[in-house]
């Protein structure tokens, strides 16, 4: 997949420093949690004895609010997904610029992974997880030769995607509330083209041949940096919970290099595009917590 290990390794170096700035921020965080907990616990020590039945009530709503030191989730479901940022197309009998791509709408895919929660505090957590996502674009292209023929590009990249979550958790009466955001990293590990055409109603894929397929993979970055934010809930009593967790995922690096490859090859003097990634994702189930 990689033409060059030594641009391989200072492109991991280069995600690897942006980790560390996160993790310093979290190290932060989890020194100031663990002072304020200790002089709670302090305070609490200092308090008169109580009777057993407002012992035993807040033992039970403690235990609630404080979840558990660990919990894993495994979860999958489905994801939207297209890109922002300028693009262009070029005209290949007259190398002129034309106007940006029309039409383009969100591309579903497929998403699955993994995650560990650590409980750093009362209701903070800090969550790595590990997800294998779909990415992309679908788009509309405009025919001068057939009015009545409809071709919709379709992009789709594959990722390994690490992230490091903190999360603030907030109980309500059927479990808990998370709401997360923090860095993405994802992997390329696969891509794939085709076209999907309609003419006078009658539908087919047209599939491009694989060495057309090999070239357009050069032009799209080998990994992917970005921000994740969204709401997660945990329902259920007792360690196993069922969960429901929306997110949206911005894209931070501009994912194509086909500027710098039709530069080479004389077809424009400037960067044309200037594509980024961004995806909503819908996943549901489940947790266990010890």
């Amino acid at each position: 997949m990689y033409d060059n290990t030594d641009q391989l390794i200072r492109e991991i170096s280069m995600n690897f420093r942006f980790l560390n700035i996160v993790f310093f921020h979290l190290i932060l965080i989890f020194h100031f949690s663990i002072n304020g907990s200790s002089s709670s616990d302090q305070t609490s020590s200092e308090t008169p004895l109580k009777t057993n039945d407002q012992f035993s009530y807040e033992k039970t709503s403690k235990s609630k609010s404080l979840h558990g030191l660990f919990t894993m989730r495994l979860k999958g479901g489905f994801n939207l997904a297209t890109w922002w940022g300028a693009s262009s197309k070029i005209d290949k009998e007259t190398n002129a610029i034309i106007p940006p791509y029309k039409h383009r709408t969100l591309l579903p895919g497929f998403t699955a992974g993994a995650a560990l929660g650590l409980r750093l505090h009362k209701y903070f957590s800090i969550q790595p997880e590990i997800l294998f996502t779909m990415k992309g674009y679908k788009t509309k292209i405009d025919t001068k030769n057939n009015q009545n023929e409809i071709i919709k590009e379709i992009i789709r990249l594959r990722y390994l995607e690490f992230s490091i979550l903190p999360k603030l958790t907030l109980p309500f009466s059927a479990g808990f509330t998370h709401i997360y955001s923090g860095p993405v990293i994802g992997i390329k590990i696969g891509f794939s083209s085709y076209n999907n055409r309609s003419l006078n109603k009658q539908k087919y894929t047209e599939s491009i041949p694989e060495s057309v397929v090999k070239k357009m993979d050069k032009g799209f970055e080998d990994s992917d940096i970005g921000l994740a934010m969204g709401i997660c809930w945990d329902i259920g009593k007792g360690t196993d919970l069922f969960i429901f967790d929306i997110r949206y995922t911005l894209g931070l690096k501009e994912i194509t290099k086909l500027s710098d490859i039709l530069i080479s090859e004389g077809f424009a003097e400037q960067n044309i595009f200037k594509h980024k990634s961004n995806s909503i994702s819908l996943n549901i189930g489940y947790a266990l917590i010890f």
